[in-house]
């Protein structure tokens, strides 16, 4: 199976990714999908999540602003939530 994927020129992941996994960084995902879906993973942890099921749009683009807000653009305009997840303006 090794071979044959190698000689499609697919790469071959190792067993034992290197690091520490999600732990290695912390970071800000925005997914793009039917519904809205954010996260802050922090040491390896889900520290903040958002989920608009009901909201119109995928999002687009995000920004993890430094005081915490979320700013997003989705297909339908641009929204700001704060870290308690209320919309701040749209």
């Amino acid at each position: 199976m090794r071979h044959r994927a190698a000689r499609r020129g697919e790469t071959q992941l190792p067993k034992v990714l290197p690091g520490k996994g999600l732990a290695q960084h912390d970071f800000f995902y925005a997914g793009e999908a039917k519904t809205q879906d954010m996260y802050i993973v922090r040491k390896g942890k889900v520290a903040w999540e958002f989920h608009d099921p009901t909201a119109k749009g995928e999002i687009s683009d995000a920004v993890l602003l430094s005081n915490g807000n979320v700013l997003f653009a989705h297909q339908f305009g641009v929204t700001l939530i704060d870290r308690e997840k209320k919309c701040c303006g749209t």
